[in-house]
Parts: structure tokens; sequence; C-alpha cells
């Protein structure tokens, strides 16, 4: 970070690099499954999911000013998300959740993706410090579609497994933060937060 005084502001230049969100998820499976169908042991969710990985990184380059004497900041940051994402799931070539076809053969698939891409998102926020030692700021961070590109693999049923290359578009929703700073002694401070993110978006 950089900052100087100028005039009555002082204006400031910072970089960071965080992760946004990460982590990964695996299905339950239920040893009960019928032999009848095999794909089954992966459990009742694995048409949305068996198990899948997702890493999102965010570098930022942020800009702000603060009015010295009413206390009030505002600041805007552009940022490149970084991300990467895998899964497996079941999946059927027909799109439906049949385990075996008409002849009574095995039909229930998988499919494999695993892909990285990037997408662009902003910050935009104002702060406001009181006098008396509290603070109150909120932000909107739009929300990006990371592009993933990567392979797909998958295997149908009786049918030979195959491999290609897929595209697969990430949303990630807007935001908005309200937070406050609120001193109770010389070591702790009390921070409320609400967040409120725009899915519908």
């Amino acid at each position: 970070r950089w900052g100087r005084a100028l005039r009555a502001f002082d204006i400031g230049v910072g970089a960071g690099a965080f992760v946004e969100s990460g982590g990964s998820a695996n299905g339950d499976n239920n040893l009960r499954a019928p032999p009848g169908a095999p794909g089954a042991v992966d459990g009742p969710q694995r048409w949305s999911s068996i198990s899948s990985q997702l890493l999102l990184v965010d570098l930022g380059l942020g800009f702000a000013a603060r009015h010295r004497r009413s206390g009030l900041s505002i600041g805007f940051t552009p940022i490149l998300v970084v991300g990467t994402f895998s899964t497996v799931r079941a999946r059927n070539i027909d799109q439906s959740e049949d385990l075996v076809d008409a002849e009574g053969n095995p039909k229930e698939g998988r499919a494999y993706f695993s892909g990285s891409g990037v997408g662009f998102s902003a910050v935009v926020g104002v702060r406001w410090d009181n006098p008396a030692g509290w603070a109150v700021g909120a932000t909107y961070q739009r929300g990006a579609h990371l592009d993933l590109v990567g392979d797909l693999s998958v295997a149908f049923g009786t049918q030979a497994p195959s491999s290609d290359r897929a595209r697969l578009t990430l949303p990630i929703s807007d935001l908005v933060l309200l937070s406050a700073a609120l001193p109770v002694t010389r070591w702790l401070t009390l921070r409320p937060t609400f967040e409120w993110a725009l899915w519908s978006m």
C-alpha cells in the first residue's frame, strides 16, 4: 500500500491478493445400494455432485480518498478473479436419470470436468469515521462471470469413455456489505456486519 496527504485529503493506493471462495465437497456413499444399480453407491445426490472442488482467488488494485475534516472516505477496486473448478457427477447421454435402458443394460454414466479461467469484478465503497471513534461503511461488489475452459471426460453406460474440450460459465453473485466498527475498550472493537448476496441478478 501507499498513501500521502494532499491538502485536505488523504489519498492511497493498495494492492492485494486473497481467496474469495474455496473448498471441496464429497457426497456420502450408499453402501446398501442394490447390485443391479452399481452407480447408486455414490448416493442419491450423485446427479448434482459426487465430488467438487472450487478455488477463486482475487487480485485487486484499490484507489481511495478520505476527506480528513469530515471523516468521509470513498474507494474503488477493480478485481481480476482467477478460478479453478472440478466436478464429477452422474450423467446420462439423454439427460435422464434412468439407471438402465429398455433392454435392462446399465445406462447411468459419469461426467468429469476440470477447468480454469478468469473473470472481472469491482468493488466501490464508502466509509464515515465519526469523531467519537466509531465508523460505518458500505460496499457494493459487482459479480463476475468466469469462463472456465477445460477437459470433459464422460462414460455413458456401456459406451466407450470419451473426452473433449468444454466450456463452463461460473456466475458469482453481486454482493452488498454493510458494516460498522464500534470500539468497546482500547483492545476490543465490535464489527457487526450485514451481507446480502444478489444471486437473482
